[in-house]
């Protein structure tokens, strides 16, 4: 049974970071947009490190999701329809995708005035950031 639970919790970390890459996709066309009105590089704006961190996001909460819908992998496994399964895969890619949505909204409004501008950021992109704090030079 042990197996069992190690397939289901990788299946869950792999669809959730799939979930999240979709989102990333969605994320990359703003960075683009953004780019393209700051008039630079999308490059300049792009943080790899938060890519990846919001990936593993993703991929725990697939997890967490997969170890709380399935009590019995065996049992489960043995009574699954193909449709079924099918929706399970869709629940955990939208969970991933979802599921990283509420958790850093949650810590940015949490944590907003803690440290969530690092040192390089812009002048533009604090502004951004930080819309309570007044315009510009706040």
């Amino acid at each position: 049974m042990l197996y069992e639970w190690i397939n289901i919790i990788v299946l869950g970390a792999l669809l959730g970071a799939a979930g999240q890459g979709a989102r990333g996709i969605v994320g990359w066309k703003k960075i683009s947009d953004e780019a393209q009105q700051l008039q630079t590089n999308p490059s300049k704006i792009f943080r790899p490190s938060r890519m990846v961190v919001s990936i593993l996001v993703g991929a725990v909460a697939g997890m967490l999701a997969a170890v709380s819908l399935i009590d019995d992998p065996v049992a489960y496994q043995k009574n699954l329809s193909p449709e079924q399964f099918k929706q399970f895969v869709l629940v955990l890619v939208g969970i991933g995708y979802a599921g990283t949505d509420f958790i850093e909204g949650f810590v940015r409004n949490r944590y907003a005035g803690a440290s969530d501008v690092s040192e390089d950021t812009s002048q533009e992109q604090k502004t951004r950031l930080m819309p309570k704090q007044g315009t510009q030079g706040g």
